[in-house]
Formats: structure tokens, C-alpha cells, sequence
């Protein structure tokens, strides 16, 4: 996985260089949307947003089917009238190649393409005269798909400009394209500019029309009313009736004061004429009635005109009895008389006071409902007037940007056939290859190593078991004790003792150090390596001199024994099964099988190694051992070797190893780091009762050599 970056990193230089070098025209075109050196009847202020806006719709309607469409159709027309050829296609072929081809004639596609070109149409797809020409195009390499990637429109860093570009293998059609698509968007553009800006102005004059007369109609109406109502000068009118009232109302209370000072003047010519002794019961019932009636009158409670006239009669009636009055005084009567006639002089005049006031108020009344009818015709014709104005205003603008849109869009600079191909960024891409394949192949070593449940190395084996860990057997060391494991290379016992004595220190330190001598080695299932940790750790107690034998009694399953190189071991004839004793004479008759071979392999070094291998009864350890004295052999092996190391089986298949538990001062199990190891066989190894406390601790077999 660390190489595939950089075959990676290779594979990509070596495409990115042999790849066709490409070839970028630019053109500049002009919009007009920032700076303008127009006349403009309509002054608008710049507002960027907007301004932003029209770019983009601008660089949208560039990169649009019509207009790509219509460089496509251009470029193919191009190819077809002769003019410049670059499809490789028209180079080999015949003049009828096309119509072999495709079933048109050359001049029928020409034509087709013509109209749609001028038009700006797309050709359709539903017809099967111009599916054929599609079809034609995209043949040729005229594709709008392709042309549209080929294509890069941009604003020019906040200016007022344009740039297109168009990148192909040919400097000359790079040009082409780019020159062709700027006159054709140029051509549509100010073609749909004219268009909108003619129904823009038509429909604007049209409302302007209407908001006119409906101005004039609102005009006239105003004017008519203010005739027929005699509103010459609405304001000065308005203030000289206000003026009329004001003074009808001095006038008014003027009369009132000088009916007051009569009617004082009578009441004081009354009381000196009462204490002449002319007051009488009905003078005295007149001037109370009198009294109310002025109070009425005065309070205005009651018809005006009715109680004026019953103040008169009232005051007649007193007036007559009083000037009757044979007995009173003719000085004082002749005064009250006087005063009688004068207040009916100011009585009468406050009669036409009011009848004044009452008209005039009545044309105050009246005129102020006119004004409100004024008011609201003015208002009408004010927002007639309104509306008039905003759309004259609009109709201006549309004007001033039918002027101004003319000529604003061109084309600045054209586009020139590229001097020399773009950069093909051969070391940019190989390093951006080989970072992003650097940073996969990471990721996927990383999230391999954390889920990956396997022990691995001696981290993550104390992370994950509370068992002793006697040593490890590195992945890398080669053991050559069998040929199936090396079948390239075997190496002489010196060279194999040096090279197993630095990974073996330790165990072997912990075998020699614990005063044991019978080992059993188990695992938790088959494949965890204890043939090979059993012989590593044999040759390795073999070369500081000492004697092991290793018994297999792995009687269930095929064991790795008979892999053994023959060449490092020599054979010799042991009478082992007599060395077997029974626990009785009829042991020999009753089960003539032989537990072990009579042949013992032997490996001499400093020390030796001797291999007992089983037969394979295919029993376990109590069926076997029941007639025969195993005890009794490992006794008898006790005075002739140092270490006696005994296989059972892996725990999974059977219980043989616990059977075999008896025999053993200690147990030792076996571990791969290359399995995953789960909760369940996890509990089983961490009992402390499943080996009756024998359990010296654990071997790695083929751990990392990373922490």
C-alpha cells in the first residue's frame, strides 16, 4: 500500500505528458454595464447587485444551448462549405460520403443548418431529418456538450469586460470558436435587446396614452364642478363666508347686550311702579311667565320664532295693563313705553340677525360639502397625475436604454491562435495524485489497523488479556525446522541458534527460572502455531545444552510432524509402547495399538531434541492412558532429559489438553497475533480453575514487531 502512491503519482506524469497539448484563444467583449459615455434621458444610479446580476445573466445566456447550439451549427457549417476544415472526418472522406452516411445531401444539411443558425434554433430531436444532423454533429466532434466544456466565461476582476475562452488541440479552431461564438452572442443579444425594448416602449407609450386622458378627463370634471358651483377661488371664498359668520355673530351679541339693557331698564321702571301700589296678581303671573320665556328663548329651548312671539304677546298684554293704570305714574310710564319700543326695535333686529346667521351657516354647511367634493376630486386628479408621470418617467428610461443597448455589447479583442500549448501541470497532478492516494491508502491502513481485531503485537495483547505473557515469536523469524515453512533456504544449527536466541531469551529464561519440567502447550483453537513455538522453544534450550523432549499427544487431529526435515534430524528405534507399561498383563491382548511410533527423531546440537509422535489412536488422553502407566513414562524420560514438553489440542475441538492437565507441572498456551481472539475464548483462557492453577502464562506466535 506505500507503493501505491507513488505507481500512482508514475501512471499519472506519464498520462498527463503523452496526452494531446491544448491550445486556449481568448476574446474580450465590452458590456457597457458599469461605464457608459451615452446621453441618457433617465439617469439611474449604479448599483452593484444589480450590476452583479447582469453579468451573470449575461455569462448564462453565453454558455446557453441557443447560443452553444448555434456555435455548433456554425463550426459544422464551417467544415461543410470548405471554408476551414478541422473534423478529421472530411479530410479522408468523398464528397458523398454524407449522404452514403446519413441519407442527406450535403446541401440540404447546409440549408438546415443556415436557417437554424440565423433563426437561432435548436434543432429537434423529434424530427428525423434533423436527428440526423445531431447526429451528424456530434460525430463530427461539434457536439454542444463538448464545446460547452471546452468554454470558460468570467468577468475580469469587477471591470466592465468579458473573457472567453476556448481550449482544443488546435490553436486555429480554438480561435474560431471563441471568434464565432462572441459575433453570434452579440448578434442574439442586441436581436433580443431591439425586441424587448420595442414592446417595452409600446406597451409603455400605449399606458402613457391612457394615464393621460385619464387625466385630462379627471381635469375637466374639476373644472366643471367649481364652475357650476361658483368656486372661482376656492381659498378666498372659503375665507370670506367664515368672515360673513364672524361678524353676523358680533352683530348678534351686540343686540343681545342691548335687549339686556332694556329689559333692565324696564324691570327698575317696574319695581318703582310696584311700590306705587300698582302691582297686581296677573302683572305679577305675566312677568314670570316672561321671565321663562326669555330664559327658554335665551337657552334656546324650544322654536325660536314661537317664543319670540309669545314674548310679544306677553309683553303687550304687561304693557297695556301698566299704560292703563289710571293710578300710575305718566313720567315712568311714558319711560317704560320708550324702552318697550326700543327693546321691540332690538328684538326685531335680532330676529333678522338670526335669520342672517341660520343662511349663512347653511351656506357654510353646503359649501364645506363642496369642498369635501373638491378635496376629493383634487385628490383623484393628483393621483391621475401621479401615475401619469411614473409611467412618462418609465417610458423615458425604456427610450434611454433602447438608445443606450444598441451598441453597448462588442466585442473588444478577438481572439488569436495560441504561440505556444497551456502548461500540462505534469508535477501539480503526480503530486496531487500522490497526496490523495497517500492520504487513501492512510485511511485505509489506519482503519484496518483499529478495526482489526487481531492481537498483533504485545500492545494490544496486554490491552486485551489479563494472562502472563512468557515471550513472543516474531512474524519475521524463519523456522526451518519443517520444509513446508522454508523450502528455499535451511541454515545449519549454529546459524539457527544464534538467530532464535535473542527472541527466545526470555521464555527461555521463564522455562529455566520456574523449577518445572513437564510443560503441557495448548491453544484455544487449531492453527495458533504451538508445533512451531514448541520446537522454537526446544532448539532454543537446546543450544545453552539441554535435552527436551517434546511427546505429542495430540491425538485427535493430523499433526505437523511428518513435515519434519530430515536432513537436520536423524531417526532411532525406541521401544516406546514397551516403555508404556499396563496396569495389567492383558493390556498387550486386549488393545494391540500402539499409542506411539518406535521410531523417536532425534536432533543433536549442544543439547538434543527428541520428537515422540503419536499413531493417531483417535481417542482422548483418559481412554488411551485408562490400561497403560503414562505417569510412569514420563518418569522414566525424567533421568535422561531436562524438559519434557508435551501438545494436547486446541480447546475448541475437545477437552483432550484438560485430560492431559494431570501429567503437567505447568500449562503454556499459544497465542497467533494474526487471529482475533473473542470474548468467549477470552474468558475460557483468563479461568483460573480450568488448568487446577498449572497456567505459567502465554506465548505470542507471529507478532508485529510494532509496539
Amino acid at each position: 500500500m506505500v507503493a501505491i502512491p507513488f505507481v500512482a503519482a508514475v501512471v499519472t506524469a506519464v498520462s498527463v505528458f503523452l496526452s494531446p497539448k491544448e491550445y486556449i484563444s481568448e476574446a474580450r467583449v465590452s458590456t457597457g454595464y458599469t461605464i457608459t459615455n451615452r446621453y441618457s434621458l433617465y439617469e439611474e444610479r449604479f448599483n452593484p447587485v444589480k450590476s452583479d446580476l447582469k453579468f451573470n445573466n449575461l455569462i448564462a445566456n453565453i454558455k446557453s444551448p441557443v447560443i452553444v447550439g448555434t456555435l455548433s451549427y456554425r463550426l459544422l457549417l464551417s467544415d461543410l462549405t470548405g471554408e476551414t476544415t478541422f473534423s478529421p472526418i472530411l479530410k479522408e472522406k468523398e464528397e458523398n460520403w454524407i449522404e452514403e452516411n446519413y441519407g442527406l445531401s450535403k446541401d440540404t444539411v447546409i440549408a438546415i443548418l443556415r436557417r437554424k443558425a440565423l433563426a437561432f434554433e435548436l434543432l429537434s430531436s423529434f424530427d428525423t431529418v434533423e436527428k440526423k444532423v445531431i447526429k451528424m454533429s456530434w460525430d463530427f466532434g461539434y457536439s454542444p456538450l463538448a464545446l460547452r466544456q471546452s468554454l470558460s466565461v468570467f468577468r475580469i476582476n469587477y471591470t466592465d469586460y468579458l473573457s472567453l475562452r476556448f481550449r482544443s488541440v488546435n490553436p486555429f479552431f480554438s480561435a474560431l470558436a471563441v471568434n464565432t461564438l462572441c459575433s453570434e452572442f452579440v448578434r442574439y443579444y442586441n436581436e433580443q435587446e431591439i425586441k424587448k425594448s420595442f414592446e417595452s416602449i409600446q406597451f409603455l407609450d400605449t399606458l402613457v396614452r391612457e394615464k393621460k386622458r385619464n387625466l385630462e378627463d379627471k381635469t375637466n370634471k374639476l373644472r366643471v364642478y367649481k364652475l357650476s358651483n361658483n368656486l372661482l377661488n376656492f381659498q378666498i371664498e372659503s375665507t370670506a363666508k367664515l368672515a360673513q359668520v364672524k361678524d353676523a355673530e358680533i352683530e348678534r351679541e351686540k343686540v343681545l347686550n342691548n335687549l339686556k339693557r332694556f329689559n333692565l331698564s324696564i324691570a327698575s321702571i317696574d319695581e318703582r311702579l310696584s311700590e306705587q301700589g300698582l302691582e297686581t296678581e296677573e302683572m305679577v303671573q305675566l312677568r314670570g311667565v316672561l321671565t321663562k320665556l326669555n330664559q327658554k328663548r335665551r337657552n334656546g329651548i324650544g322654536n325660536y320664532a314661537q317664543l319670540s312671539d309669545s314674548i310679544s304677546l306677553v309683553q303687550n298684554k304687561l304693557e297695556y295693563i301698566i299704560y292703563n293704570s289710571p293710578q300710575a305714574d305718566r313720567e315712568l310710564i311714558d319711560q317704560r313705553h320708550t324702552f318697550f319700543i326700543e327693546q321691540k326695535i332690538e328684538e326685531d333686529k335680532l330676529a333678522a340677525v338670526d335669520d342672517r346667521l341660520a343662511q349663512l351657516r347653511n351656506q357654510v354647511a353646503s359649501f364645506a360639502s363642496t369642498e369635501a367634493t373638491v378635496s376629493s376630486m383634487q385628490q383623484e386628479l393628483d393621483i391621475a397625475k401621479e401615475e401619469y408621470l411614473m409611467i412618462q418617467e418609465k417610458l423615458n428610461a425604456a427610450i434611454n436604454s433602447n438608445v443606450e443597448s444598441k451598441d453597448n455589447l462588442k466585442i473588444e479583442v478577438r481572439g488569436q491562435p495560441a504561440l505556444a500549448h497551456q502548461p500540462s501541470g505534469l508535477v501539480l497532478k503526480s503530486g496531487f495524485t500522490f497526496l490523495i492516494t497517500l492520504i487513501l491508502c492512510s485511511v485505509v491502513i489506519i482503519s484496518l489497523e483499529v478495526l482489526d481485531p487481531r492481537v498483533k503485537n504485545i500492545h494490544r495483547y496486554e490491552q486485551a488479556f489479563n494472562v502472563p505473557l512468557l515471550g513472543t515469536i516474531l512474524e519475521t523469524e524463519k523456522i526451518p525446522f519443517f520444509n513446508a515453512l522454508n523450502e528455499k533456504k535451511k541454515k545449519s544449527s549454529e546459524n539457527l541458534n544464534l538467530s532464535l536466541s535473542s527472541e527466545m531469551q526470555k521464555i527461555r529464561r521463564v522455562i529455566i527460572s520456574s523449577g518445572k519440567k513437564i510443560f503441557l502447550f495448548t491453544s484455544l483453537k487449531n492453527g495458533e502455531g504451538k508445533t512451531i513455538a514448541l520446537h522454537t522453544l526446544a532448539h532454543s534450550l537446546a543450544s545453552i545444552g539441554k535435552n527436551v523432549l517434546i511427546i505429542d499427544t495430540n491425538f485427535q487431529s493430523v499433526h505437523a510432524f511428518d513435515k519434519l526435515d530430515k536432513e537436520n534430524y536423524t531417526a532411532e528405534t525406541w521401544d516406546v509402547n514397551a516403555m508404556l507399561p499396563g496396569t495389567n498383563e492383558s493390556v498387550k491382548t486386549s488393545d494391540p495399538t500402539t499409542v506411539f511410533s518406535n521410531e523417536m527423531m532425534v536432533n543433536q546440537s549442544v543439547g538434543s531434541v527428541k520428537i515422540m509422535i503419536n499413531n493417531q489412536p483417535g481417542s482422548s488422553p483418559s481412554e488411551i492412558f485408562a490400561k497403560r502407566d503414562f505417569s510412569s513414562l514420563l518418569s522414566k524420560f525424567n533421568e535422561s532429559v531436562d524438559f519434557i514438553f508435551i501438545e494436547g489440542s486446541a480447546l475448541s475441538n475437545n477437552f483432550d489438553s484438560l485430560e492431559l492437565t494431570d501429567y503437567a507441572d505447568g500449562v503454556v498456551f499459544v497465542v497467533n497475533a494474526r487471529k482475533a481472539i473473542y470474548s468467549g475464548e477470552k474468558r475460557k483462557m483468563e479461568d483460573p480453575d480450568l488448568f487446577e492453577g498449572k497456567l505459567l502464562g502465554a506465548i505470542l506466535n507471529r507478532a508485529s514487531e510494532k509496539i
